[in-house]
């Protein structure tokens, strides 16, 4: 049995058909609610800026950063750009 058609205004438009074609169908059904997306973002964001940071090349000295530190750093760093309201900030240098 098939489902109807969504309305045009219920489907989201170009943008959702667009995603269709380009995301995987597998992608699209990992994530149900938006928020899923908005949390994995975030973590995702997090988990590789702390990956970064542990490395010995991301610190001055040349010894790598202990977990915690590095983590809170990407943490921070990741609410930080998110939550600047849009406004750009340089990443390093000056402020």
């Amino acid at each position: 049995m098939s489902t109807p058609p969504m309305p045009k205004h219920a489907s989201g438009g170009r943008m959702a058909r667009v995603m269709r074609r380009s995301v995987s169908p597998a992608l699209l059904d990992r994530f149900q609610h938006p928020a899923q997306v908005i949390v994995t973002a975030f973590a995702t964001a997090a988990a590789v800026g702390t990956g970064l940071l542990v490395t010995p090349l991301a610190a001055e000295s040349g010894t790598a950063t202990r977990l915690i530190d590095a983590l809170f750093t990407a943490v921070s760093a990741v609410c930080d750009r998110a939550g600047n309201g849009g406004h750009r900030q340089p990443l390093v240098g000056l402020r």
